[in-house]
């Protein structure tokens, strides 16, 4: 309601300067008998003042054309015959821009999102027609004096035009008109003195006018040459397409977000175009969280049966048949792909085309031999493995997370370069399988998370026997035939080399623009990935972004959560933000370690914040599955509201939730000490945290002497 309050304060600031210009009568001093009566007092005092006066005129002509007065022209022939030609065109310039930018960021900071989210037909080409030409445009608006002032200043602003094109265009624009009144203006004291009024009219004038148009015209050149090229491209690039598709909405990309999204808008009536080149199902269904999720699943099993003898368990004969595993994880991939296959979605009504898709303008998409004319378009292209311009990698054969799931026989030394989560995951699953494992970070194990929650994990995969360098720099990878792969790193000056029979390259993702000419759409991007505003639109309005084609946590839950805020702002008109406060993640390693909301680093910033603890080795159910390597860490304010949590520890993925929930809703702990859980469950160590932040106040002096007070009366 405050962010609202604030988005409106400057445009109502500027409606009531107008109502109370009107409401004491000021309008009648902006007449022509004011300015014979006063011209000469003016003068008089511009004399006397001349350093003043100048700053006084911008002052008042520059809220003039902020709250819309209609007396502009007044202004510029008091400028013209108060400076003369040349001080009084550029006075007026300065002023005229200055009030015309005002109005325009209040009208734009109140109704600009308002009127992209209400746009649609018509407006909405047109509005991506101006902006595509906005400069010449808007030069053309200003050179051409039938169009008023005030409408060209709120007109672009609901049209989202750059604030950089508008105040530009508007001082070029604006110069020719200005001197042929400023010009009228200086010549203002003879013809008062005459008892004339000034020929207002002249602007209209053929010898006046024409100049004015054939700046105009001249200004159009570029937007006419743009619609030929265009026009003659399109004509090239359609002569050989076989079929024009029209519909409500095309989507690029079928992985999760694509998919979900394709799926609520199908089946709510919408015709729906999904482009995809790859498998359904994108990266996590084929290349990341469902099959590393499950050769995770084989090597814990594997793993833990083999250590199993604190629970009187001997299986001394265990071994791995790796094919097998890797059969596995194909099955998990196959069963599940079903669900997202090009069948099903048909079945809902949407075509799928397996295609490449690109922009050929700004609203229309070209995928084989299928023209796509759509109302809106959303790119969910996902990401790809980054491979970092390490010396020697590119004559080497490495991994990447899309590869190293077609391995045939088991590594028997893996080198994994990158402490992300995929990293981490892979490097403890080859290492619970039997692989010897190296793991190679420029930074910290999984710098996002909590450095005190990591170290607990750390830990655990040293005994794993996985050897971690942190903090190196690498300079060279070499292949050997006999011996393998090399990788040469620096540690604190001093060199080292490791030699490998297997690399897996897992240092981040990168967003995947590069097939989809976003240029011609007029989408920004970055290396990052796609620039969207909080309702996930692009540069061109018309076009949405969601998922990691965005870089904006690339998860798989994160591009399923978008896809429901596109949904509700492209089929229900529901001006839907994203909201980043509660969003989780979780790395799948032994232990999980899961986090939501605010981090340590974070939490440091503000001295009133707490941060308490609970240890899994607390917990009697972590006791009875021996599982005690790990903890809960909240951090609250000083009301007991949470605001992060971390949970290094078994199941921490599943123990998340309510968390989220709760900083969604913005609860304290105690709406954790007052629930009932169930017993034994590891689900008591939030409660048990919770109850902590408490525990001093509760159990402090004055509690006691109020018990002992309480039991007197009694």
């Amino acid at each position: 309601m405050i962010k609202k309050i604030h988005r409106w304060l400057p445009l109502l600031v500027l409606i009531g300067l107008l109502v109370l210009f009107f409401s004491l009568h000021l309008d009648k001093y902006l007449s022509f008998n004011a300015l014979r009566e006063n011209h000469a007092l003016l003068i008089a005092w511009t004399q006397t003042h001349y350093f003043i006066a100048p700053l006084v005129f911008i002052v008042f002509y520059t809220a003039a054309v902020a709250i819309s007065i209609p007396g502009a022209v007044l202004f510029t022939l008091t400028g013209g015959f108060l400076f003369g030609v040349f001080w009084g065109v550029l006075f007026v310039v300065i002023s005229a821009t200055l009030g015309a930018t005002i109005l325009f960021f209040a009208v734009r900071t109140a109704l600009g999102d308002w009127f992209a989210q209400k746009a649609s037909g018509w407006i909405e080409r047109m509005r991506q027609g101006f902006q595509h030409n906005a400069f010449s445009y808007l030069v053309t608006l200003r050179l051409i004096p039938l169009f008023p002032f005030w409408a060209v200043n709120i007109v672009p602003a609901l049209l989202n035009i750059r604030a950089k094109t508008f105040i530009t265009a508007t001082f070029i624009g604006i110069i020719p008109g200005t001197t042929v009144y400023v010009m009228v203006g200086n010549g203002l004291s003879q013809i008062f003195a005459a008892n004339k009024t000034p020929n207002l009219g002249i602007i209209f004038e053929l010898q006046i006018l024409g100049p004015l148009l054939a700046l105009a015209v001249l200004s159009l050149m570029p937007v006419l040459y743009q619609f030929l090229t265009r026009k003659h491209q399109n004509h090239h690039s359609f002569s050989d397409i076989s079929r024009v598709i029209n519909c409500d909405l095309a989507i690029i990309g079928g992985g999760a977000g694509g998919l979900s999204l394709a799926s609520g808008c199908s089946q709510l009536g919408l015709k729906v175009v999904l482009v995809e080149s790859g498998k359904m199902g994108g990266d996590c269904l084929n290349y990341g969280c469902i099959p590393s999720k499950s050769l995770l699943a084989a090597a814990k099993t594997f793993y833990y049966a083999k250590h199993a003898t604190h629970f009187g368990v001997h299986t001394e004969a265990i071994k791995i048949n790796f094919k097998q595993v890797m059969q596995h994880v194909h099955q998990i991939i196959d069963n599940i792909s079903e669900h997202d296959s090009v069948q099903r979605f048909e079945s809902l009504g949407v075509q799928v085309i397996k295609q490449v898709g690109k922009f050929l303008n700004p609203d229309t998409l070209q995928a084989g031999d299928s023209i796509i004319k759509a109302k809106r378009f959303v790119v969910a292209t996902g990401s790809s493995p980054f491979i970092p311009p390490i010396p020697g990698l590119d004559a080497v054969s490495y991994f990447t997370n899309e590869t190293i799931f077609d391995l045939k026989e088991q590594p028997e030394h893996l080198i994994v370069i990158g402490g992300g989560p995929i990293g981490c995951e892979l490097a403890q699953a080859f290492a619970m399988l039997g692989s010897k494992v190296t793991l190679l970070e420029g930074l910290n194990l999984l710098p996002k998370d909590d450095p005190d929650c990591v170290a607990v994990l750390r830990t655990q995969m040293k005994s794993m026997s996985i050897v971690i360098h942190e903090q190196i720099e690498i300079t060279q990878i070499n292949s050997h035939p006999d011996t393998g792969i090399s990788v040469c790193f620096e540690f604190q000056n001093t060199q080292f080399t490791i030699t490998a029979s297997h690399l897996l390259i897992a240092t981040g993702r990168r967003a995947n623009v590069t097939p989809l000419d976003l240029e011609k759409a007029g989408v920004k991007f970055t290396s990052k990935g796609v620039e969207v505003n909080k309702y996930l639109q692009t540069s061109n309005k018309k076009i949405y972004a969601l998922g990691d084609v965005t870089g904006i946590y690339q998860f798989t839950h994160m591009a399923s959560y978008q896809a429901g805020i596109v949904l509700r702002n492209i089929v229900f008109k529901l001006p839907s933000k994203v909201d980043y406060r509660a969003i989780p993640w979780v790395t799948y390693t032994d232990p999980e370690l899961a986090h939501v909301g605010i981090g340590f680093s974070d939490a440091l910033r503000y001295p009133d914040n707490q941060i308490i603890e609970w240890p899994f080795v607390d917990n009697d159910r972590a006791q009875t599955e021996h599982t005690l390597n790990g903890k809960i860490k909240i951090i609250t304010d000083k009301k007991a509201r949470i605001l992060g949590v971390t949970i290094v520890g078994p199941h921490a993925g599943e123990l998340i939730l309510p968390w989220v929930m709760a900083i969604r809703e913005k609860k304290t702990l105690r709406s954790f000490t007052d629930v009932i859980v169930p017993y034994p469950t590891l689900s008591e160590i939030s409660k048990r945290v919770a109850g902590s932040f408490y525990a001093p106040k509760l159990f402090s002096n004055k509690t006691r002497m109020l018990v002992r007070w309480l039991q007197k009366i009694r």
